[in-house]
């Protein structure tokens, strides 16, 4: 399971369910958020995971697109 939730009001805001750990889980729960949010995110959003390798590839970590998923 991977999960987004707010920080300030401790709500998920979405989620995804894989039986895998591929970057995908990561990729589909970004697509889900966009989706929730109606792509309006905050300009100083913060994407803070508390994992570490599905958030370190390069295509993750594009500063010019804060939510970029290919």
């Amino acid at each position: 399971m991977s999960c987004v939730k707010d920080a300030a009001t401790k709500e998920i805001v979405t989620y995804h369910l894989s039986t895998s750990l591929d970057m995908n889980i990561v990729y589909e729960t970004l697509n889900k958020l966009r989706q929730a949010l109606n792509q309006e995110f905050h300009p100083s959003a913060i994407l803070h995971p508390d994992q570490g390798f599905h958030y370190i590839p390069p295509l993750f970590q594009n500063k010019d697109n804060p939510i970029h998923v290919p």
